[in-house]
């Protein structure tokens, strides 16, 4: 899920200001789609300057237990807190995503192992 927040005017004219944005969102209440539609930010893009005809910007990534902050050539580690505090123009949520793996059979009771047409699943939410 990509979010863009509206930052400019016109290329002399920047909309600046913290906007608060959540590290997890749950789209399910917004949906006609059942099944859960939880999102997990997973990245970040800010835009740098006061005018919208000056490009630079940088952006956040985060991998399971931290943030790094990616600028040109520079890439460093940085905190949740200063993610959090950013004048955000992108935002990145990745879906939690169910995946149904087929177990291997000497999980099955030993009267399912007679049947090889039936197969178990487990769900992994990544």
């Amino acid at each position: 899920l990509i979010i863009q927040l509206k930052r400019f005017i016109s290329p002399k004219n920047k909309i600046r200001g913290y906007i608060s944005f959540p590290l997890s969102l749950d789209m399910a209440p917004y949906s006609s789609i059942s099944g859960s539609l939880a999102y997990d930010l997973y990245g970040m893009i800010v835009h740098e300057g006061r005018y919208a005809s000056v490009h630079h910007y940088y952006a956040y990534v985060s991998d399971p237990s931290s943030w790094y902050k990616l600028d040109d050539e520079d890439f460093c580690p940085v905190s949740e807190q200063e993610v959090l505090k950013q004048e955000v123009y992108i935002l990145l949520y990745k879906r939690h995503i169910i995946i149904m793996e087929t177990l291997p059979n000497y999980f099955c009771s030993a009267s399912e192992e007679n049947n090889n047409e039936e197969r178990h699943t487990q769900g992994i939410i990544l």
